[in-house]
Formats: C-alpha cells, sequence, structure tokens
C-alpha cells in the first residue's frame, strides 16, 4: 500500500508523489484542504468526490479520486497562494 502527506505555508498547488500500487486494480485517492475559500480543481483526469468551503475562518476541503487506474502523481490546485495540507492514499480493490 502507498500513502503520503504533504504541507507548505503557500502555494496553489498541492503535489504528492505515491510508490507503485499493491495491486494493479488499486485506485488512488487526494484530499487537500487549505487556507482560502475559492474552487479547488483536482488533477486532469481525477474526479471530484467533493468540495466543501467556510468563510470565517476561510478554509476549502477537495477530495478526488482517479476512478480508472493508479496514479503515481495526484494533486489538486487553485488560484491564490496560501497554506495547505494535502494527504494521498492507495484504495485497495475489491
Amino acid at each position: 500500500p502507498s500513502g503520503r502527506a504533504g504541507s507548505d505555508w503557500g502555494g496553489v498547488a498541492a503535489p504528492l508523489t505515491l510508490g507503485a500500487a499493491g495491486a494493479a486494480n488499486n485506485l488512488s485517492v487526494n484530499v487537500t484542504m487549505h487556507w482560502i475559500n475559492e474552487d479547488t480543481v483536482p488533477a486532469s483526469g481525477w474526479t471530484e468526490i467533493g468540495d466543501a468551503g467556510h468563510s470565517n475562518p476561510n478554509r476549502r476541503l477537495e477530495a478526488a479520486w482517479q476512478s480508472s487506474a493508479f496514479d503515481t502523481s495526484p494533486t489538486a490546485t487553485w488560484a491564490t497562494s496560501t497554506s495547505f495540507g494535502s494527504v494521498a492514499f492507495e484504495l485497495k480493490a475489491r
């Protein structure tokens, strides 16, 4: 299984790198939170699970998954540089 967490004091993207999948049909999940309430966009080919914001204090949380294959480079982007945290992990197939 593969998993990774990361954070930074400023940025407009939350890239992570996962190791190889434990099995060929496992999938990737990525969850990102940043400290500005603005739209968050998952990586190309990823499906958004949820995207929720809060305005006092400003926060935005987005979850997405790669539904067709395991992706070792999950990320999410937004417009304004801000602090963020992100976690990505491998979802084991049944």
